[in-house]
């Protein structure tokens, strides 16, 4: 906009007529629709009857005004339902309204008028528009299930709507010729058949015709219910069946309803069968299919990670910060950029982020409910982010499906993590590139924690266990010193730093050392994972050595325990212990005395 603001001052001073130019408009896109000076204002008017009338008896005193060729001064009125006793109008002046409400039965035009703040008007009408989406409505051949009766959790579809009944169509339950009428008689599935039901000699099929909206039809009666084209047709109300985005047909019941019975004199009373081919052909055309919904981006939640994936902000991470149901527009502050302030932008530009090893939960699709990590994160051939954007995720069984990014949520609950995955356990020393292991995680990969306590997930086929050798010989080779120039060997007990949190030195049992660096587990304070620890070896302080303890049962004379005293160590005794090779570390190597190479050494927890 100010590039062409530009031109036009630029072509002004040239002389040239600028009065023809405009500035397209459309060009500017806004994200938030907010009140202006000219704008009409919002009022609050405290009614005394039912706020859905007094708005209809209202739109129609307008009709009638705009009929005979008046002016309304009032733009629109409306109510929210969970807001009782109030109706909101939208007029320039506060006289137009009292004006505009006169004479309506229900509406007091000199008490309980109130203007509604500039900077709440858009809250009003955002509240309103999501809850007027929140309402269902239930049309014909839309898909439902019922929730009680014989026919409870079946798949029904809706064939006719006269007020609150609901004429459904449905897969018969029915045995010989006994029909399923109440939770004691419960029967199987199973397309009705007259030559079946006939063949029993308990039942008479009888053929009446019923007007329905496609004018009368013949419907097959048996036992006071009617059948055709194999379905059962039945009455109920809305409240007898749950209809939207909570059926979720499957697969296997919609394969079910396609391979419904063909028309014939066994399923069709013979006046109603199709005497032309394309009568036939239309017959035999599949159910609708579900209603395809409208991408509308997905539905975020304060705290979420998002990525835009169009417009001049395509790529930007952010964190949603304001999340109102129902909203086309969101409220995020982008991520790893110097920017404090909120930004609004179009929910449809928008797809949920997610990394490698994100403990998620599908909300909703085919798998909802089910939890596990993100193994891999798929955008497609070209490479962008959008709502084609799917993850693999691995479960805790082992088992990995797919899902769309949109249908995730980070969770919140503790990941199942297992002791032992085939030839790796929790505790193990491994060897992968340049970090160390921590816990085995469902599935093929770990947690794994290296030098300067980093932590990580990795894949188990990039790690390789470690052969150590003997514990003694394990001990002899691989040691370092501590702050105090004591040695200190592996199973040795130490006071280690806690160097993620800080705190005060925990007592923690030496696992493995590996060029200066400790591998420890606290035997006090800390359990679980965060029990185990690393940290350099200049920063411990050794306490004792259990090999250093008295052998035996510990039991001297007259059955008593003996008291065991920790022997203190000369510094000749120390330094009877130290290798000659002072200030390299060796893990168990073979022969030539040659320091082990290659990968740094890893530890799983």
């Amino acid at each position: 906009m100010e590039q062409r603001y530009q031109e036009m001052e630029d072509r002004a001073k040239r002389g040239e007529d600028i009065s023809q130019l405009q500035v397209p408009l459309e060009a500017v896109k806004q994200t938030v629709t907010v009140p202006e000076d000219k704008d009409p204002r919002l009022w609050c008017l405290k009614t005394f009857g039912n706020e859905q009338e007094l708005c209809i008896k209202l739109m129609w005193k307008a009709f009638e005004e705009l009929k005979s060729g008046q002016t309304v001064p009032v733009y629109s009125v409306f109510h929210v339902p969970y807001v009782k006793g109030y109706i909101y109008l939208e007029a320039h002046r506060e006289a137009d309204v009292r004006r505009f409400t006169k004479g309506i039965n229900g509406v007091s035009q000199y008490t309980g008028l109130s203007l509604v703040p500039l900077d709440q008007m858009a809250g009003v009408f955002s509240a309103a528009v999501a809850h007027a989406q929140k309402v269902k409505v239930i049309q014909q051949g839309d898909w439902v299930r019922l929730k009680r009766g014989p026919y409870r959790g079946d798949l029904a579809q809706v064939a006719e709507i006269d007020d609150d009944s609901h004429t459904l169509k449905i897969k018969p339950r029915m045995s010989g010729g006994q029909v399923a009428k109440n939770n004691k008689k419960i029967f199987p599935p199973k397309w009705f058949h007259k030559g079946d039901v006939e063949a029993t000699g308990q039942v008479v099929v009888n053929v009446e015709p019923r007007r329905t909206n496609q004018g009368w039809k013949h419907f097959y009666v048996v036992d006071g219910e009617l059948y055709r084209d194999g379905f059962v047709y039945k009455t109920f109300r809305s409240s007898a069946f749950v209809f939207g985005s909570d059926v979720r047909p499957n697969e296997y019941e919609l394969a079910d309803w396609r391979n419904a019975p063909p028309i014939s004199e066994q399923v069709r009373p013979p006046r109603d069968l199709p005497q032309s081919k394309e009568e036939e052909d239309r017959e035999r055309m599949p159910p609708p299919p579900l209603p395809v919904r409208k991408d509308r981006g997905p539905i975020l939640e304060d705290g979420e990670q998002v990525i835009v994936h169009s417009g001049d902000l395509k790529n930007l991470r952010a964190s949603v910060t304001k999340a109102i149901f129902g909203s086309p527009t969101v409220l995020i502050r982008p991520l790893n950029v110097d920017v404090t302030s909120e930004l609004s932008i179009a929910n449809s530009r928008l797809c949920k982020y997610f990394e490698i090893g994100d403990y998620v939960t599908v909300m909703s699709g085919d798998h909802v409910g089910d939890a596990g990590h993100v193994e891999q994160v798929e955008l497609g051939p070209s490479k962008t982010w959008g709502s084609h954007a799917t993850a693999r995720i691995l479960t805790a069984d082992y088992s990995s499906f797919r899902a769309s990014l949109n249908d995730l949520r980070r969770s919140r609950q503790k990941p199942e993590s297992h002791q032992k995955v085939g030839e790796f356990r929790v505790g193990q020393l491994v060897s992968w590139a340049h970090l160390m292991g921590t816990r085995d995680q469902a599935g093929d990969r770990a947690m794994v924690l290296g030098p300067n306590a980093r932590k990580t997930y990795v894949s188990l086929a990039e790690l390789q266990p470690v052969q150590l050798p003997r514990r003694s010989i394990y001990k002899l080779h691989s040691w370092c010193e501590d702050k105090k120039q004591h040695r200190l060997v592996p199973g040795c007990v130490v006071k280690a730093p806690q160097s993620y949190s800080g705190g005060f030195p925990v007592t923690s049992e030496v696992l493995y050392i590996h060029q200066g660096w400790v591998f420890l587990r606290a035997i006090e304070g800390l359990v679980g994972e965060r029990a185990y620890l690393v940290a350099p070896g200049d920063k411990c302080e050794y306490v004792w050595d259990p090999d250093d303890l008295p052998k035996g049962k510990g039991r001297g004379k007259g059955g008593q325990r003996m008291k065991i005293k920790i022997p203190e160590k000369t510094e000749e005794e120390l330094s009877s212990k130290t290798s000659p090779r002072e200030g390299r570390f060796f893990w168990g190597w073979q022969g030539g005395g040659e320091e082990m190479a290659g990968a740094c050494r890893v530890f799983i927890y």
